[in-house]
């Protein structure tokens, strides 16, 4: 789980992150204005351009953890990454 906060707007926000070995079905969200689900190959981590490069640390996190991984990010605005940590 990964927690978003932006103190200058007062918000945050959260995303989970699940791995899959197989992928079958469709992917849906309740709230397609608010989230956007997708599926990345884990091969295309490091070379996407779609994925941040604070959520590629955490990723890699994820990735090799035993353990439930819990990260934190602070904004100083939606796109400016002030910091940004992982625990488990």
């Amino acid at each position: 789980m990964v927690t978003y906060f932006t103190y200058d707007k007062d918000y945050h926000s959260l995303s989970f992150f699940f791995l899959a070995h197989t992928i079958d079905g469709e992917m849906k969200s309740n709230e397609p204005d608010k989230v956007v689900p997708a599926w990345f190959p884990i091969k295309n981590i490091e070379t996407s351009d779609q994925i941040l490069e604070h959520d590629k640390g955490i990723l890699k996190a994820f990735l090799t953890s035993k353990e439930f991984v819990r990260a934190n990010v602070i904004r100083q605005s939606p796109v400016n990454v002030e910091n940004w940590s992982v625990g488990v």
